[in-house]
């Protein structure tokens, strides 16, 4: 299997393009990083609740949770 990464622009997510050679089929991911803080949340509502909701929205396309600070998360996504 070869893969290849390209990055363009700061807003453009990375893009994963997979190529199995015996058959030439082309498979194309997207992945994409959301960053949740705490500190531009309304007062009363937790970190904790609003990712889970985007987790929740999100389904079997989440790849990882990662913790960036004490008051931020990573969310590493597919789609």
């Amino acid at each position: 299997m070869i893969k290849k990464l390209y990055r363009f622009k700061k807003e453009t997510p990375l893009i994963s393009e997979s190529l199995i050679p015996y058959n030439q089929t082309k498979k194309m991911m997207i992945h994409k990083i959301k960053y949740f803080e705490s500190k531009h949340l309304a007062q009363g509502v937790y970190l904790q609740d609003v990712v889970n909701v985007f987790l929740a929205e999100k389904g079997e396309n989440i790849v990882a949770v990662l913790p960036v600070m004490q008051d931020s998360l990573l969310v590493h996504y597919k789609e």
